[in-house]
């Protein structure tokens, strides 16, 4: 029996960008084959297998994918730069909520960066 990182690559394969596998779709197929994860675990497995193992796994709006071309991989670093750019926003306004929580006056307690009102 093929490991869960075995089956999701031998799976992947046959998906690029162009047509990706719904994170819910691959869930089912890793069942079908015996191997049973939570979405959490698989979204997990899917992150370790990219950054330590080497492999070419995207993933966008609509699923995940193998990065067989230039162009799987310019699908899959555009989505990765506005996840980043995302949270970058995201982080900028905890702090200023945490700011003006903290002194509702507005005055803020120490400087923050790229956060203008």
């Amino acid at each position: 029996m093929l490991s869960p990182e075995q089956k999701i690559i031998e799976i992947l394969k046959s998906y690029s960008s162009h047509s990706p596998l719904r994170r819910e779709d691959l869930l089912i197929k890793l069942r079908d084959a015996g191997i049973t994860l939570s979405d959490r675990k698989m979204r997990d497995i899917v992150a370790r297998m990219v950054i330590d193992g080497h492999e070419p796994i995207g993933s966008n709006d609509e699923g995940y994918f193998y990065i067989h071309s230039e162009e799987d991989l310019r699908e899959a670093k555009k989505e990765l730069e506005a996840k980043a750019a995302s949270i970058a926003v995201r982080r900028n306004c905890l702090e200023r909520n945490f700011q003006e929580s903290r002194n509702p006056q507005g005055d803020f307690l120490f400087p923050m960066e790229g956060i203008t009102r």
